[in-house]
């Protein structure tokens, strides 16, 4: 499909706009940075040329020093030394121009070494003897004749003076004698003229440049390097049209100098502005290719920005025709104005379809089909409407259908709840028969255990009990035999003294065993009041460990095990001390029953520590130990691996009840097979809740602080 555009292109639009504005933005630019380029470059060039004007101003200062320092080097020449000992030729002053005098270096050295234009060799008093010159002028009058003032001021330095008018450099040297007395004078020097300006300037200096001393009194050249292109008598300020002034100073750093002069370094204006404007045509031609590259550049995209938007345009009228129906109308405009109206179109029509769409999810399927046989989109929604139509009639039956079984279900539903709701109360009972019966068994095993003490002690009692009775049989039998001999009145002092020794014998048997019997009874009492009562009271906690000990001492005397208590003296506590000696009876049960084999004798021990927070407990036996496997069940209720020696899986879980529930406390076990088994268990020593205290708890409601005369810190 082909479209005619009455307005240019876009591509020809954007060209036109971007070489214009792309122009006007170019021009601008480039007065404003050749502007900033040229004062920069002039800004640098200042610096360079004053950093030049140094240098020249520094070589002129050692240009006029190498005058001294040849005039020093050549008095200390035997050479010299020889010509002027032998005397002075003639009472006239001799001239040399053409030759070398006697008394100079080679001319090899005088090209090397001898920067002056001109030799004086003056006597002790000063006076002129001989003078080599090679200058095409004569020499000044003044040089000729005796002057000390001369002399004086240049001796081992440079001088500079103006004699006749003309800037000079003067630099003298005196030979001593071993007197201490003058023999001869060496005066060089040298007129500072253009040839001696020439010299001070570099090979590095910008092509045209000139270095010259001006009179500050009228700011005119005295005299220059250059003396063709500036002139002697030239103001300073008549040059300023063709010359650049980088340097203005005074350049006597050293010696003496009765000149007033300035050293000023010129560049001529015309090379440094042809510098600058190569620099700023090289800049400008940059951005020129700059420019052009843009230019170029930006053609290009828009010129395949507007092919896509064409390419687009046309797939959209396409569209629009093939699957919409809509009628072609006549393109105006570019292909921006193209694609916009191709898009409002679709707009609309899409617009239509979506209202008729929303007509029929609202439930109005009477909607009439309408446009071309090429509305794809109308067709396909007037079938989605017949559609819907015929699966609503559909849905309106299976609602129908669905209400009846709901009801059912429903009905099914209350059936179910009520058999939940029985089987719930009867699975509560039998929950409730089970705790019972598991509270029952935790009890039993506490009679149990209970019972078992009962019997041990019973045991353990008989025997001091009947050595009591028996020693008191034979008290009694003793008493009867003394009270016949007191009554017959044949008692004697051995016989009184047999009966007393006998008596003390007796009593000596009778009394540890029953304080032994006592002893027994009263740990029985205590332990088996604190294992059937949940009352609370102070205790000291290595005393009572003892005591729990000395109930078990009846099972544990038939062993051959060892049993040690590592416990702080004066730790006391107000707690239920019942639920200590059921964890301590447990843990020692469980190490006969599992740990060891019948005749196999073990160490067993009980270690205690505490801080201001908490109470530490460590057990440990040396016995088989607990295997991987059943290590994280032995703390599960009824579980045991020694079910037919008597074991209940009842003692371990008594203990975590106890600990983690009554006691508030944590407990775990560390065991591998054959290295025995350790049980740590940690108590609370505050408990923050009061309903809690009605089980166990270390100290009263009060706060009643923990006696102890040292704090102990657990390792």
């Amino acid at each position: 499909m082909s479209f005619r555009f009455k307005t240019p292109p876009m591509t020809v639009q954007a060209l036109v706009l971007t070489v214009t504005l792309g122009g006007m933005l170019w021009v601008v630019l480039d007065y404003f940075q050749g502007r900033d380029i040229q004062d920069l470059f002039f800004k640098e060039l200042a610096q360079e040329l004053d950093a030049q004007a140094q240098i020249n101003r520094s070589l002129f200062n050692q240009f006029a020093e190498a005058h001294a320092k040849a005039a020093q080097l050549i008095v200390y020449q035997s050479q010299f030394k020889n010509y002027v000992q032998r005397g002075w030729q003639s009472d006239h002053l001799i001239e040399y121009q053409a030759q070398l005098p006697a008394w100079l270096p080679s001319a090899s050295l005088m090209r090397q070494f001898f920067p002056a234009r001109f030799a004086l060799l003056l006597d002790s008093e000063d006076k002129p003897r001989e003078i080599y010159y090679h200058l095409p002028e004569p020499l000044p009058a003044v040089l000729k004749q005796t002057n000390p003032i001369l002399v004086e001021h240049s001796r081992g330095q440079f001088y500079m003076t103006a004699l006749e008018d003309m800037p000079y450099v003067l630099a003298s040297y005196t030979l001593i004698n071993d007197d201490e007395q003058p023999v001869a004078t060496l005066l060089l020097g040298s007129p500072m003229d253009s040839r001696f300006l020439a010299n001070t300037q570099t090979s590095a200096s910008m092509e045209g440049s000139v270095i010259a001393l001006v009179n500050p009194k009228n700011s005119s050249i005295w005299v220059s390097s250059q003396p063709h292109n500036v002139p002697s008598g030239v103001t300073v300020d008549s040059l300023a049209a063709t010359y650049l002034r980088t340097r203005s100073s005074g350049f006597f750093d050293d010696g003496v100098s009765d000149l007033l002069a300035e050293f000023v370094s010129l560049i001529p204006t015309k090379k440094a502005y042809h510098t600058a404007r190569q620099v700023l045509d090289k800049a400008k031609q940059q951005r020129t290719v700059f420019a052009l590259v843009l230019v170029v550049s930006f053609a290009i995209l828009t010129f395949f920005f507007a092919r896509r938007i064409r390419h687009l345009s046309g797939q959209i009228h396409h569209f629009s025709k093939d699957s919409l129906g809509l009628e072609e109308t006549p393109q105006i405009g570019d292909e921006v104005a193209v694609i916009i109206q191709a898009f409002e179109r679709l707009r609309e029509s899409i617009f239509s379809t979506i209202t008729r769409a929303n007509a029929i999810a609202a439930g109005n399927y009477n909607q009439e089909s309408h446009r071309s046989e090429q509305d794809q989109l109308g067709r396909a929604l007037t079938n989605m409407n017949n559609t819907l139509q015929t699966q609503a009639e559909q849905l309106r039956e299976e609602q129908a259908k669905l209400c009846q079984a709901n009801e059912a279900l429903q009905t099914l539903n209350e059936e179910l709840e009520q058999r939940v709701q029985k089987r719930t109360q009867d699975l509560q009972t039998a929950l409730n028969t089970v705790q019972k019966a598991q509270k029952q068994l935790v009890e039993a095993e506490k009679m149990a255990a209970l019972g078992g003490l009962v019997a041990g002690v019973a045991h353990e009692i008989n025997t001091p009990i009947g050595v009591g009775v028996t020693a008191s049989s034979m008290l009694d039998e003793r008493v009867k035999a003394f009270t016949t001999l007191l009554d017959s009145g044949q008692l004697k002092k051995t016989d009184l003294r047999k009966f007393l020794d006998g008596v003390t014998e007796i009593s000596n048997i009778i009394l540890p065993n029953l304080n032994r019997a006592a002893d027994l009874i009263r740990s029985f009492k205590q332990i088996a009041v604190d294992q059937t009562s949940l009352e609370l009271r102070e205790f000291n906690v290595k005393n009572y460990l003892e005591e729990i000990l000395l109930s078990l001492r009846p099972k544990l005397k038939k062993t051959k095990h060892q049993l040690n208590i590592d416990c702080p003296t004066n730790l006391e506590l107000y707690a239920h001390p019942g639920h200590f000696s059921q964890i301590i009876t447990n843990l020692i049960m469980n190490s006969l029953v599992h740990a060891y084999n019948e005749d196999e004798g073990g160490h067993l021990s009980i270690e205690v520590k505490f801080d201001p927070e908490r109470l530490y407990f460590h057990y440990h036996d040396d016995g088989k130990g607990i295997s991987k496997e059943n290590l994280p069940k032995i703390f599960e209720p009824f579980f045991t691996t020694a079910r037919g020696k008597g074991g209940s899986g009842l003692g371990l879980s008594v203990i975590y009840n106890l600990v983690t529930q009554n006691m508030g406390g944590s407990i775990r076990c560390e065991s591998k097979e054959r290295q025995g088994a350790s049980f740590y268990f940690d108590i609370p020593l505050r408990r923050e809740a009061e309903e809690n205290l009605d089980l166990t708890t270390f100290e009263k409601l009060s706060n009643r602080p923990l006696r102890h005369e040292a704090e102990e810190k657990p390792s």
